[in-house]
C-alpha cells in the first residue's frame, strides 16, 4: 500500500481503467438546455402579448429564471467535460494491484502537489464486494439505495485517512466571475474509509468485480446495510455528523443538524464548516 501523485500512476493498454459515467451528465445537460430553451420561447411569446408596462414586473422574473437554468446547464456541462478529460479516472487495475483516485474529477483544476492516488497490491486485498446503502430520508417512506464497491484491505488505513482529510481541507483555486473573485471546489468524494480495513469507492456495475476476480481477489457476496443519514436518535447525532463529514457528505450533515437540533440553515452550515476546519 502506498500513496503517490497522479502523475506517478502508470498508464498504458495493459491497465483496465474505470471512469465516471458520462451519459447521465450529458443527458442532464441536454435536459436543462431544453428546459431553458422552452422557457426562453415561452417568455418571448408572453412578453410580446402583454402591455409594455407589465414588462417592468415580468421581464426581470423571466430573466432571473432563465439565468438560473443557464447556470445549471453550465454546471452540468462543466462536470461532463471534466469527466471526459483523458487524465480523469476512478480506478485502474493491473500490474500487480489497484489504483484508486482520491480526488474528485470535479476538482481536476487543483495542482498536483499532493499524494491523491492510492495503490493497493492484490496481496493486500482480502476481498471485494458490492455494498448497497439503504438510506432513509427525512420524509416518511422516502428511501434511497446507493451502490458502492467495498475493498477489504489487510492493513492500517490511517495514512489513507490523513490523505483524505488533507484533500477535504484543500482550498479551491481562485476564480473570477463578473468581477467577483472566489475560491471554488466540489465536495464530491469518490473514495472514503467506511470503517477500519474497509475502503468504499463510488461505483456501479459488475465489471470491476469481474476484473478483480480474474486477478485473484476474493469476491464477497453483496450485502445491504443502513446508510449514514435519516432519522437517528438525538444522542447519536454527533457521531453521525462526524461520519458524514468523513465521507464528504457535507450537505447531509447540515440537513441532519437542522432537523435534529432546530438550527437554521446558516447556523448548521457554520457549525459544519467549523467542525470540518477543526478536524482538518
Amino acid at each position: 500500500m502506498r500513496l503517490l501523485r497522479n502523475t506517478a500512476v502508470p498508464t498504458g493498454s495493459s491497465l483496465v481503467v474505470f471512469r465516471t459515467a458520462q451519459v447521465g451528465l450529458a443527458l442532464a445537460a441536454l435536459a436543462f438546455l431544453g428546459l431553458a430553451t422552452l422557457l426562453a420561447a415561452f417568455s418571448w411569446r408572453l412578453l410580446s402579448e402583454i402591455p409594455p408596462i407589465a414588462w417592468v414586473v415580468f421581464a426581470p422574473l423571466f430573466l432571473i429564471a432563465l439565468l438560473f437554468l443557464w447556470l445549471l446547464v453550465a454546471t452540468v456541462y462543466g462536470a461532463w467535460r471534466a469527466a471526459r478529460l483523458p487524465t480523469h479516472w476512478v480506478m485502474k487495475v493491473g500490474q500487480g494491484g489497484v489504483w484508486l483516485q482520491l480526488r474528485s474529477y470535479l476538482n481536476h483544476s487543483f495542482e498536483d502537489n499532493d499524494d491523491t492516488a492510492l495503490f493497493l497490491g492484490f496481496d493486500e486485498l482480502a476481498g471485494a464486494g458490492r455494498v448497497d446503502e439503504k438510506r432513509v430520508g427525512r420524509e416518511e417512506g422516502e428511501t434511497q439505495v446507493v451502490s458502492m464497491l467495498e475493498l477489504v484491505v489487510d492493513g492500517d488505513l490511517e495514512e489513507v485517512e490523513r490523505a483524505l482529510a488533507r484533500e477535504r481541507a484543500r482550498k479551491g483555486p481562485r476564480t473570477s466571475f463578473l468581477g467577483i473573485t472566489s475560491t471554488t471546489r466540489a465536495h464530491h468524494r469518490p473514495v472514503f474509509v467506511a470503517r477500519p480495513g474497509r475502503i468504499r469507492v463510488e461505483w456501479r456495475g459488475k465489471r470491476m468485480l469481474r476484473v478483480l476476480a480474474q486477478s485473484g481477489v476474493a469476491i464477497l457476496p453483496p450485502r445491504t446495510e443502513a446508510g449514514p443519514w435519516g432519522p437517528v436518535p438525538r444522542e447519536a447525532v454527533d457521531d453521525r455528523i462526524v461520519e458524514l463529514l468523513e465521507r464528504g457528505e457535507r450537505i447531509e450533515a447540515i440537513l441532519l443538524l437542522r432537523d435534529t437540533h432546530g438550527m437554521t440553515l446558516a447556523e448548521a452550515k457554520a457549525f459544519v464548516e467549523d467542525l470540518s476546519d477543526r478536524a482538518a
